[in-house]
């Protein structure tokens, strides 16, 4: 459930001085002795249906889990020689379901096509945090944070929402949502918001199976849609001007999309932003140093996660070899395309400062690889 040396205060490791010297120093996190291991609870209800002599398969289950115990660092006064301390406390409830469904499209004697498709869909929330000796609440828990975007855990809010700041909007009438431009340049909200949640609508997969006498081809595709991704490094290269678009209009200007104010702070009244503003006033106001929100992108992908060409020699080819029963040589290629990516300059599936959130805080971090192979599989 956690990781080692949390229930005794010990002393962390540091670079040695003089390249020789052992250096350690005190630990700035108080452990726990009475640590105890998370606990989740649930309930789940499933069907698994047949048709057609196997041709056809549902499989549909439903589900509602409740984890309670949770280990969290929560911050204590830095009088106490400390930063945190772990505790056991909080409670996420997930709901949701998953569908598999399975078919045999065409069979024949020398020829086969299976599918498998599956779908599933998870809602979470964070019930509670932790309460105080004096009836406190915690409302919020920092799970990471970066140029004031904060990835957070909130009462009454799905797990990893990102809070930070955000763009000044309309909040209602014909512009309703727009952002507020000022001299041409959009206006930051005085108050820190929610700006985005890393919690996906949804996740799906397809794979396709042809088998061909002694050949078989595979293939898989995935899909993860819905869900925010905070990208520093893009929105970083708007702000200094390494991406195509920031060279629009930098010699007469550019007019940001949203609306103006002519009215007053009292009675807004809003029309089309028509103001021409330098170029690199308008682009620096999408960068998270400016504004937390210009680093929120939509986080959906689909790949084609694997592809595979195999071949099984048939018994008669092995038959003079008695003492092998199967051999299949196989050509395997991963991560081998993004079909789809809402987010084009980046992929999404990565993450440096999120943890285990996937693809939660983006920056100047390596997509991930495309490998090829090839596998000899023998049975004896």
């Amino acid at each position: 459930d956690t990781d080692p040396y949390r229930l005794a205060q010990v002393f962390t490791p540091q670079s040695a001085w003089n390249a020789s010297t052992p250096v350690f120093r005190e630990n700035t996190q108080l452990a726990n002795q009475d640590l105890k291991p998370e606990l989740t609870t649930g309930i789940e209800a499933g069907v698994d249906l047949r048709f057609f002599n196997n041709r056809l398969g549902l499989d549909f289950t439903l589900y509602q889990q409740s984890t309670t115990n949770q280990i969290m660092n929560i911050a204590v006064s830095r009088a106490t020689g400390y930063d945190s301390k772990l505790i056991n406390a909080g409670e996420i409830v997930n709901k949701g379901f998953e569908v598999v469904l399975n078919a045999t499209v065409l069979q024949t004697n020398d020829f086969s096509w299976d599918m498998t498709l599956n779908y599933a869909r998870n809602n979470n929330e964070v019930v509670e945090l932790f309460t105080d000796a004096s009836g406190n609440d915690l409302e919020t828990i920092v799970l990471t944070s970066r140029r004031g975007l904060s990835l957070e855990a909130r009462v009454g809010q799905p797990y990893g929402t990102l809070f930070g700041s955000a763009y000044k909007r309309v909040p209602d009438g014909e512009y309703a949502g727009q952002i507020v431009f000022e001299d041409g340049v959009a206006v930051k909200e005085a108050d820190l918001q929610i700006i985005g949640n890393i919690t996906p609508d949804w996740l799906g997969g397809l794979q396709n199976t042809l088998r061909y006498k002694g050949f078989t081809l595979s293939a898989l595709i995935d899909a993860k849609i819905g869900g925010d991704i905070a990208d520093e490094s893009s929105s970083t290269g708007m702000q200094t001007g390494i991406y195509p678009i920031t060279a629009l209009g930098r010699e007469e200007g550019v007019i940001g999309l949203g609306v103006k104010n002519v009215g007053t702070e009292e009675s807004p009244e809003y029309v089309p932003n028509d103001v021409v503003a330098p170029t690199k006033s308008v682009v620096r106001q999408l960068s998270v140093r400016s504004v937390n929100e210009g680093a929120i992108y939509p986080a959906s992908y689909i790949k084609l996660r694997e592809l595979r060409l195999s071949y099984s020699f048939s018994q008669e080819t092995l038959s003079g070899i008695g003492f092998i029963r199967g051999l299949t040589l196989s050509l395997i290629g991963r991560n081998v395309a993004m079909l789809y990516n809402t987010h084009s300059q980046i992929d999404p599936e990565m993450n440096y400062f999120g943890g285990n959130l996937q693809g939660a805080l983006y920056y100047a971090t390596l997509p991930s690889t495309r490998s090829l192979g090839a596998s000899l599989n023998i049975s004896f």
